[in-house]
C-alpha cells in the first residue's frame, strides 16, 4: 500500500500540531507551578498573620476579663511521608475478624450468652 503525499503532510502536520501542543501545555504547567508557589508564599504569611492575631485577642481577653481562652495555631499541613514497610508489617495493622480462640476470648472478656448472641462482657 502506497502513502499519498497528502496523507504524508497531513501526518506531518498532525504531528507538529502536536509538538505544539505539548510546547505549550508544558509552559502553562510552568507558569501554573510558578503561581502556586507564590501563593502558598502568601498563604504562609496569612497563617502566620492570623495566628499572631488570635494570640493577641487572647491577650487582649485576658487583661480586660480575666479570662484566659484557647488560641489556635494555623499551621500549613505537612503532607506525611510514605513509610517503607514490610508486607508482614502492613498486613499486622490490619484488623482480622479471625477466630481469636477460647483462651483470648475469656482474656478479653468475650463470652456467649444462652440465646446465642455475643456478650463482651460490658
Amino acid at each position: 500500500m502506497f502513502i499519498s503525499k497528502n496523507q504524508f503532510e497531513d501526518t506531518r502536520q498532525h504531528i507538529e500540531d502536536l509538538r505544539c501542543d505539548a510546547a505549550i501545555l508544558r509552559q502553562e504547567a510552568k507558569v501554573l507551578s510558578e503561581q502556586n508557589r507564590f501563593l502558598q508564599t502568601t498563604l504562609d504569611w496569612m497563617r502566620v498573620r492570623l495566628t499572631q492575631i488570635e494570640h493577641e485577642r487572647a491577650q487582649m481577653l485576658y487583661n480586660f476579663t480575666g479570662v484566659k481562652v484557647q488560641v489556635p495555631s494555623i499551621e500549613r499541613e505537612t503532607p506525611a511521608a510514605p513509610r517503607p514497610g514490610s508486607v508482614s508489617d502492613i498486613l499486622a495493622a490490619v484488623h482480622h475478624f479471625g477466630d481469636v480462640g477460647d483462651a483470648e476470648a475469656l482474656k478479653l472478656g468475650v463470652d456467649w450468652n444462652a440465646d446465642g448472641t455475643v456478650n463482651y462482657g460490658n
